[in-house]
């Protein structure tokens, strides 16, 4: 695969979220994954915090256009679902 890749912490991005299977990150995947040279994007999640991994084409986008992208990305999802916490005692 001809191409750079940024790894950004999903923190970063997706604060509120705490597990790798969270329909969000789904979300943010696969919005990335159609923009005009992202080649793959893949999660991390063998590490504390957990990486969004983009791969891309840096002759059709930049390095700093895809890390602006993946935190608009980001931001407008967190905007739209709300994660809440609801205790439970045993």
């Amino acid at each position: 695969m001809n191409g750079k890749i940024v790894e950004i912490e999903i923190p970063l991005l997706l604060p509120e979220i705490e597990n790798s299977s969270d329909e969000c990150l789904v979300r943010l995947q696969d919005t990335l994954r159609e923009r005009k040279g992202i080649i793959h994007v893949h999660l991390h999640c063998e590490t504390e915090p957990a990486f969004l991994c983009v791969h891309f084409n840096p002759n059709l986008i930049s390095l700093q256009s895809v890390r602006k992208l993946a935190q608009r990305v980001g931001s407008s999802i967190t905007k739209r679902y709300r994660h809440e916490r609801i205790p439970f005692e045993g």
